[in-house]
């Protein structure tokens, strides 16, 4: 990947050109660390009619704050290794904590009981909420038969 900088037109027009097929300088589909540093070198609003492709990357990356920028360069770090671990931790549980209820095998007692007080738990929620419930009737009567509403 090409070291982007902002210190002279020659080194503008290659950020031009590259944004010209690209929506951010990482290459990547969302902005990395070579956009959060390249938007901090910008101390000046890029001329729109120069340069179009910077300017309108440059319009959609400023509103963020920096520590927003912050997270640009540490999102794929961060999300490759947490990536990689969530599977495993998964698998580790399950053959551990057996939590899962077997639908096809046979019942099991402590299976039974706690489904039951699931059940029943849900069921006072259920009343809990239904309680909560507020019903206003109101009875209008004529002072007259004759009376038109």
């Amino acid at each position: 990947m090409t070291e982007f900088s902002v210190e002279n037109p020659t080194k503008i027009m290659e950020i031009e050109s590259f944004l010209a097929n690209n929506a951010y300088l990482s290459g990547q589909p969302l902005p990395g660390a070579e956009d959060a540093k390249v938007l901090g070198l910008i101390t000046e609003t890029p001329d729109r009619t120069k340069y179009p492709n910077l300017f309108a990357w440059w319009w959609n990356l400023c509103p963020f704050q920096e520590s927003a920028r912050a997270l640009w360069g540490n999102a794929k770090q961060k999300g490759g290794k947490k990536d990689e671990k969530k599977p495993a931790e998964k698998k580790e549980e399950n053959k551990d904590g057996d939590d899962e209820i077997d639908l096809f095998g046979e019942d099991n007692e402590e299976d039974v009981k706690k489904l039951q007080e699931k059940i029943t738990k849900d069921k006072k929620q259920a009343e809990k909420e239904a309680n909560q419930k507020s019903r206003i009737v109101m009875d209008i009567k004529g002072h007259e038969v004759g009376q038109d509403f």
